[in-house]
């Protein structure tokens, strides 16, 4: 398959871009900030995308981040080789597929765990303090046993039970929070599904 690649990286003045005038993505004021708090301590490591006309295909967010940070110039890669349909597409495609990755949050946890004896702004990363103690938090949940995996995984014949569960009022919000780390453990549709199966494992 003949696939077109990009080559070659410029540097242009932030005044020599153009933005798209009808880009559907919106930044926000916090958002840019992360991004600009994210080149300054990583550097401009993601060149911005453009036309042969110098219009911004992808990169309004770090273009807007480099004005923030005040400045002169950005890294950008042309791409030329697209018609107008296509740079049109493009610019859609590029950000509706970074929306459809998801996070391996035990994963990501243990990232971030990792880097916390750093001599790193970890928040340059995206995520703000709280975010960031709550996944490293995450890493301290109960793992499921064996059995209780092998109980959640086979549903070729579900059985019915019927008991009760008591606690006290003041353990709903932990309840909460461990039904919605197996929710996401397990990729489950929502709390009444979470709940189903973790009573299989429990007691089947």
């Amino acid at each position: 398959m003949n696939i077109t690649k990009a080559k070659n990286i410029e540097l242009l003045p932030l005044d020599a871009l153009t933005p798209y005038d009808k880009n559907a993505r919106l930044h926000t004021r916090s958002q840019i900030e992360k991004i600009a708090k994210s080149i300054a301590a990583f550097g401009f490591n993601n060149p911005i995308l453009i036309d042969s006309d110098q219009g911004i295909i992808a990169g309004h967010g770090r273009l807007e981040a480099a004005k923030f940070l005040g400045l002169e110039s950005v890294p950008v890669i042309r791409l030329d080789h697209l018609s107008d349909k296509e740079r049109q597409a493009y610019i859609l495609a590029d950000n509706r597929l970074a929306d459809l990755s998801q996070w391996d949050e035990e994963l990501l946890g243990q990232e971030v765990a990792a880097l916390q004896e750093a001599e790193l702004d970890l928040e340059a990363m995206g995520w703000t303090e709280d975010e960031l103690e709550a996944l490293i938090a995450g890493l301290d949940d109960i793992e499921p046993t064996d059995e209780a995996l092998s109980s959640i995984a086979d549903e070729s014949e579900p059985e019915t039970k019927s008991f009760r569960f008591e606690f006290d009022v003041t353990d709903h919000a932990e309840l909460s929070e461990m039904l919605d780390t197996l929710r996401r453990r397990y990729k489950l549709e929502d709390a009444a599904e979470t709940f189903e199966h973790l009573v299989r494992g429990a007691h089947g």
